[in-house]
């Protein structure tokens, strides 16, 4: 029976395919000496996929204590086009038909203003510069970020507010899984807490996370947010109607080609001798011998070599170690399903 996933619960077995494999065990895939994080996400060609989905990639390195696996709204055949077998780190799971997220009542939203944070905003306004027009009345796919155990047990549980409401990076996904207790260790003594706030009643809060109360858009945002969509979608009508008024005057302003009358032959003239000018008795003419030019190009300075280890970011990464990208262009901007 479908329900809302919170700690302490155990996810049913199940079966997924990945974009190199079919029907791959869920359980078998938890069996490993490391919690698992298990993120869902949209579909793997939506801008606020491809944001999340370049983080891990570039911050993976950062998990230590647990693994990662990914569940997206797409079918295996359209992911393999942009992602061939070895380019990603972690398990990705395709559930085109959402299965997974309708049995977890993972909720979906409709319009912009109700479902993006100001991080949003700002990934989905770039993503229209490149190309991105999201459809009218479309529904925003929510994320769910669960933490779970090679039994299957949600060991952490959380239902995003907003399309970005979840691990920022793996740097995150660390720091949470830091935080939650750990079975095999003995509990430490908890400190009293007070009658005026008992303990059942005090909400843990994780690092990583949007709050509720953060990232929310406040009136004057959200206003002008509003106008800035409007205008965008009045910009693409009005672009649409130009090109079909410049494509009608094109085709008005064409002259009908006319028939051309048939070619005259001219009658052969006698042939003249040839006298070189007067001012060249040689022909053909030569040209003028020019002497080779040194090249100008400047010197290139020697390349000092690479350090043992290279400062990237957040992250010290080894000599050898090879940043993985995703070409993400293979797919454009996918839909539901892609």
């Amino acid at each position: 029976m479908a329900k809302r996933l919170k700690a302490g619960d155990k996810i049913p077995a199940f079966s997924y395919d990945t974009p190199y494999e079919p029907q791959k065990s869920f359980y078998g895939f938890l069996q490993g000496d490391k919690p698992v994080v298990l993120v869902f996400l949209p579909n793997f060609g939506h801008p606020i996929t491809r944001h999340f989905i370049t983080q891990y990639l570039e911050t993976i390195y950062a998990l230590r204590s647990v693994r990662l696996a990914c569940v997206v709204r797409s079918r295996p055949e359209a992911i393999a086009k942009a992602a061939p077998r070895g380019s990603l780190p972690f398990e990705l799971i395709c559930d085109a038909e959402g299965v997974l997220y309708d049995y977890f009542q993972i909720p979906q939203k409709r319009g912009m203003l109700r479902c993006y944070s100001l991080e949003g905003m700002r990934i989905i306004k770039q993503a229209r510069q490149e190309g991105y027009s999201p459809a009218k009345n479309e529904l925003n796919q929510l994320p769910l970020t669960l933490v779970l155990n090679e039994d299957g047990q949600v060991l952490f549980a959380h239902y995003g507010h907003s399309m970005t409401d979840l691990p920022a990076d793996c740097s995150a996904m660390e720091r949470v899984a830091q935080e939650l207790p750990l079975p095999a260790k003995e509990a430490e003594p908890q400190p009293e807490v007070s009658d005026a706030f008992p303990q059942e009643q005090q909400p843990q809060i994780f690092d990583g996370f949007e709050q509720p109360d953060q990232g929310a858009l406040t009136e004057a945002e959200l206003l002008a947010a509003l106008e800035e969509n409007k205008a965008f979608e009045a910009q693409q009508a009005a672009q649409g109607e130009q090109s079909a008024v410049a494509f009608h005057r094109q085709e008005e302003a064409t002259p009908v080609e006319q028939p051309q009358p048939a070619p005259q032959v001219d009658e052969p003239q006698p042939e003249q001798a040839w006298t070189a000018a007067p001012e060249s008795s040689v022909y053909p003419p030569q040209e003028a011998l020019q002497e080779p030019q040194e090249p100008t190009e400047a010197p290139q300075e020697p390349v000092e070599p690479v350090p043992a280890s290279v400062w990237r970011g957040k992250m010290i990464y080894s000599p050898d170690h090879v940043p993985v990208k995703v070409d993400f262009s293979a797919l454009g901007f996918g839909g539901d399903k892609n």
